[in-house]
């Protein structure tokens, strides 16, 4: 009888939280059914390859309205991903004419409708779309002007397909502050004659990778804390930027010292540090 009896009380504490999964998984079930209509359903709708008809996209649009979905996001896919390609190219009358017939159903069935900016999954280009109305980098050029004058020519190409965005002139200031730096391990120290008022730093990486970077300053024989960075070139990839490891920039707070001190959690990944009186 006890061993029984122990078997059943086993069996209730397996049963138990059995139960209440299979309650919230009901729960969820009946909630999804009982959307209320004020509560946005979407998806995507992929238009691919130009198979596409003025009949087709209202025909979606009313199952998409039965389903209980009320906004689409509509993906141009081309050709060259698995699907034969249709009759409709982008941006014929053709297209046009399905476009419109498709924006004027969902106005009238109350679905909203975003688009992608053109074929593909991620591209933001296309033959269509010229140089000067194409995402770009910002680029900047120097020059140097012993003043006071007034400046009228040319300054330096921006190169093919440039355009200007901004002219800024400011005074160039010489840095007084001359910091001697060692590079031991995963330390980087700044050691300078007498002491100087930092305002910024740079960091400059050497290979793809990230860390974590803490400054410290020696005051009174104490290490003090100025602050912590994350530092992030992991992806040398040319479209994340032009520059893959360009250097970190960080402003400091005001910070007297003649003995700064940089750790990092990674070695090798920064080759050189620089303090600066500059802001």
């Amino acid at each position: 009888m006890k061993k029984l009896l122990t078997g059943l009380a086993a069996l209730t504490a397996l049963s138990s939280p059995l139960q209440g999964w299979a309650d919230n998984l009901n729960t969820m079930q009946d909630k999804f059914r009982q959307t209320p209509t004020e509560q946005p359903i979407a998806v995507y709708w992929y238009w691919i390859a130009g198979n596409i008809s003025e009949e087709g996209v209202v025909k979606d649009l009313h199952a998409i309205k039965k389903a209980g979905i009320n906004r689409v996001q509509i993906g141009m896919i081309g050709d060259g991903q698995g699907a034969p390609q249709g009759p409709v190219r982008m941006f014929t009358d053709e297209w046009w004419k399905i476009l419109h017939t498709m924006f004027r159903t969902a106005t009238e069935l109350d679905i909203e409708v975003g688009m992608f900016n053109c074929p593909g999954w991620s591209q933001s280009g296309g033959p269509w779309v010229k140089p000067s109305q194409s995402m770009r980098y910002l680029k900047t050029v120097n020059d140097t002007l012993q003043g006071p004058i007034k400046f009228n020519g040319k300054l330096p190409s921006l190169g093919l397909d440039g355009q200007d965005v901004k002219v800024l002139a400011y005074p160039l200031i010489d840095s007084e502050a001359l910091f001697i730096p060692v590079t031991k391990g995963k330390e980087i120290s700044l050691k300078s004659e007498k002491p100087h008022i930092v305002r910024s730093l740079i960091l400059y990486p050497i290979k793809a990778g990230s860390a974590t970077a803490e400054i410290a300053v020696q005051q009174d024989s104490k290490w003090i804390t100025i602050d912590k960075y994350n530092l992030d070139r992991s992806n040398p990839a040319k479209n994340v930027g032009f520059d893959p490891l360009a250097p970190f920039v960080f402003s400091l707070p005001e910070t007297s010292g003649s003995e700064f001190r940089i750790t990092l959690s990674a070695e090798g990944f920064i080759g050189k540090a620089e303090l600066s009186d500059i802001p």
